[in-house]
């Protein structure tokens, strides 16, 4: 039971992680900001966890 609630969370992990990429570079492009400044977010948002 541990092991499938375990798989569970991490695939929702990874679903909710990879949407949120993606809901924020479309919503900044919606908003206007440049491409350089969208590649600057989507980068930056995997910068974090890798320093932990």
């Amino acid at each position: 039971m541990a092991l499938h609630l375990t798989l569970a969370l991490t695939f929702f992990n990874f679903v909710g992680a990879n949407s949120a990429r993606v809901l924020l570079t479309l919503y900044a492009l919606e908003l206007g900001a440049p491409a350089s400044a969208v590649g600057l977010i989507g980068g930056l948002r995997f910068l974090f966890p890798l320093l932990l």
